[in-house]
This record gives C-alpha cells, structure tokens and sequence, in this order.
C-alpha cells in the first residue's frame, strides 16, 4: 500500500473512533441528565403529597372555626394561616414515606424556612442548610400561609452518587468497548507500521545478498567459459588459475547460502553449543590480529585493555568469535574515518564483560532499540558503502543468551557506540541443545 493511502485512511479511522467516543459521551451525558431529571421529578412530586397531605391535615383541625356558609373545600381561614404550625415528627415521617414509595429513599437534609429571613424553622438542615437554600427540590408552602413566604426544601448529598450507580453498569460497558476499540485500532496501526518496515528490512536483505550472490555467479560463469576455450585448455596454468578462481567463488557462494539458512536455525534456536574451557583473551588476540590491518590501512587503530583477572568462560568458541567479530566489525564499518576502536575485558564475582568501544556515528535512542532486530540496519543517509545483510548483531545477541549471557549497548549520534558483552563463568544452561 502507498504511504498517501495508508495514511489517508488512519486518519479516516482515526476521525471514525473519534466520533465514536464523541457520540459514547454524548449520550452518556443526556442519559446522566435524563436520570437526574427523572429524580428531579419524583423528587417535586414527594414534596407536592406531603404539602398536601399536610394541608389536609391543617383542613380538618380547622373545620370548626370555618365561617358560615363556607363549603367543605373553602381554603384555610387566614386565622388559622397566620401560625405556621406544623408537627416537625408528622413533616418527616410523611418525606421518609413519600420518598421511599418514589425510589428515591436516599439520606436527605430537609428544611422549613422562612425566604424573608433566610433562618430555618424546622428540620434537620445540619450543616447544609446553604445547600437546602439553593436545593432545587423546594415548595412553597402557601397553601399553609402566605405565598412565597414560607418553603420546604430538601437537599440529597447522595444524588449523584445515586444517579452514578444507576448508570455505572452502562458507562463500565461503555468505557470497556472503547478502550477494546482504541488498544485494537492502535495495535492494528502499529502491527501494520512494524510489518512494513521489516517488509523494507526484507527487501534491503534480498537486495543485498542478490548482489553479493551476483559477483560469484558472474566470476564462476565467467571462469567456466574460459575453460571452454581451446587456447585455455592447452595452458595448464591458466587452467589452475580459473578452477581456483572457481573454487574460491564457490566457496564464497556456499558461505553466503549458509549465512541465509543459518536464519530459520537462528529463529527456532535449533543449533547446538559445543561448549568448552575458552581463553577470552587468546581468543580476542586472534580475532584482532585478523581485523588490525583493515582497520591500520583506514589510519585507524586497535586498542587492547585487557583488565580482566579471570578469564576463561565456558562457551562455544566458534559462536563466541562469531559474536565478537560482529562487533568488531560494526565498529569498523561505521567508523567514517581514522577508526579509534578499543576493547576491554573486566571481571566481576560471577562472569566476565567484554567492551568493544568505537568513534563512530553512533545512534539515536530510538536506532538503539532496533539495532538487535533481524535484518535492521542504522540508516547511513545517502551513503550505501556500508555492507551487510542486518543478522550480525541479531544473531550475536542470540548466541549471547544462548550462552546465560547477555548484550548491550550505548550510543549517542555522533559520540561512537559501546557494545558490552557480558559471559558467566559457570557453565551455560543451554549446554546440551538449544529449543
């Protein structure tokens, strides 16, 4: 897929799962405030029974002072109006009974105050009484006394808590599908990024072993068809000459098939470690001697600081100069000039660490968690001098915990890079067959 359509259609997704959790809240907030107007309700409609129920019962003590020729639904006579009594233990069980037949039996604060002088009369307003005087749930209590002078109004603290445990089913469900949705789409996203770059590292990989396969076909193709000749055939020296040059192609060819099936070996661990007393130094002496002059024709040089005390490790020393010569090498190739590469050795109570240091080009943080992946390479710009195929440092770190050890790195852009190696002295848990 092309980069413009990949990324027209992530964005399109990702302005899709926008609207998605936009639309989620939207209409989580219109089922919180239809919960909260549905409490709202029940809440005026309790307030309204007692009120009335009240009311009924100021009616009946005041039948007897009723004026002549009143009928039974005449209002309260102002007499009787002009005192506000009302029995404070009658007032609560009729809200304690009214909210409870409403579904909306929470703890509440309640108040009869006076709106003239803001002081409450009668119930149990606590410390809320500022929030009863702003509460929502009031009624006038005019049908009892004057209008708009004296009111009932109750306070819930609970009523959001109510409300929330009402919707906390729908709303768990709710957050639950979208963060499913969110952790599938971005792992999606990313499964996709990171199969596209090793699709990339892959091409690079062909693209590199096809040139390399190329020279030695060419040279072997080239070689026989000299032998053909008659001229050729009667020169036993040219004769020596192309067949050794066919050999060493082949040889060179053969060991470029091998290093390609050494990967699916590498990938399911199926080799085995033929394990031994190695001496790291002796070892470090030889491979050095082999890349000393590549690095002193380059106006380079190889610094040796072996400070270890003890080292002979029990390892695999095929495998084990197979992960050195990675490093070295690495730090000869992405040396630009004059490579300064210095190697260390230092011992600790259970193993020893192995340091290959250069001035190189170093890497970023983000180069630096890539570099032990198969077939990654660190981009070098326009320059493509560097050979490879990116299995260097994959496999070294592999044989590196193949044998209870382990490899690291530090590097900052421009400042070089410093491999540690770190090897057991015991013997490797892998010692038999590795699976």
């Amino acid at each position: 897929m092309k980069p413009f359509w990949f990324k027209t259609i992530v964005w399109i997704a990702a302005i899709s799962l926008a609207g998605i959790i936009f639309t989620q809240v939207y209409w989580v907030r219109n089922a919180w405030l239809l919960k909260e107007e549905q409490f709202d309700s029940r809440v005026k409609v309790a307030l309204k029974t007692v009120v009335n129920r009240l009311y009924k019962q100021s009616a009946s003590q005041a039948k007897a002072v009723f004026v002549a020729g009143c009928t039974p639904g005449c209002p309260i006579p102002d007499s009787i109006k002009s005192s506000l009594n009302i029995d404070g233990y009658l007032l609560d069980s009729l809200l304690v009974d009214e909210f409870r037949g409403t579904d909306v039996n929470r703890d509440f604060y309640y108040s009869v105050y006076s709106a003239l002088e803001k002081r409450s009369l009668l119930g149990n307003p606590d410390r809320y009484f500022p929030e009863i005087l702003a509460s929502p749930h009031s009624v006038s209590l005019s049908c009892l006394h004057e209008a708009n002078v004296y009111y009932l109004s109750v306070f819930f603290p609970g009523k959001r808590g109510f409300i929330l445990s009402q919707l906390m089913g729908w709303m768990l469900l709710s957050v639950a599908f979208t963060a499913i949705i969110i952790f599938s789409f971005s792992w999606t996203v990313l499964a996709f990024i990171r199969q596209r770059k090793l699709s990339e590292m892959k091409s690079d990989f062909v693209n590199n072993m096809t040139h390399e396969l190329r020279t030695p076909v060419s040279a072997i193709s080239l070689a026989s068809e000299m032998l053909l000749k008659p001229l050729v055939l009667s020169d036993r020296e040219k004769i020596e000459k192309y067949a050794s040059l066919i050999y060493d192609q082949n040889n060179r060819m053969r060991s470029l098939v091998e290093h390609v099936l050494q990967i699916s070996a590498f990938d399911r661990h199926e080799y085995r470690l033929n394990l031994a007393r190695v001496d790291v130094h002796e070892m470090i002496d030889d491979l050095v001697a082999s890349f000393r002059l590549i690095v002193e024709e380059r106006g380079g040089s190889i610094t040796l600081n072996m400070d270890a005390e003890r080292f002979l490790v029990s390892g695999d020393r095929l495998y084990l100069t197979n992960i050195l010569s990675s490093l070295i090498d690495n730090a000869e190739k992405y040396s630009p000039s004059k490579p300064q590469i210095v190697i260390s050795t230092r011992s600790s109570e259970h193993g020893l660490y192995i340091i290959v240091s250069d001035n190189g080009m170093g890497m970023s943080a983000a180069q630096r968690k890539l570099v032990f992946q198969k077939f990654y390479r660190v981009p070098t710009g326009n320059k493509h001098n560097i050979k490879g195929y990116g299995l260097g440092l994959y496999n070294a770190q592999v044989l590196a915990k193949a044998h209870g050890g382990s490899l690291s790195v530090t590097s900052e852009p421009g400042r070089g890079s410093t491999f540690s190696l770190y090897l057991p002295f015991g013997e490797s848990e892998n010692s038999d067959y590795i699976s």
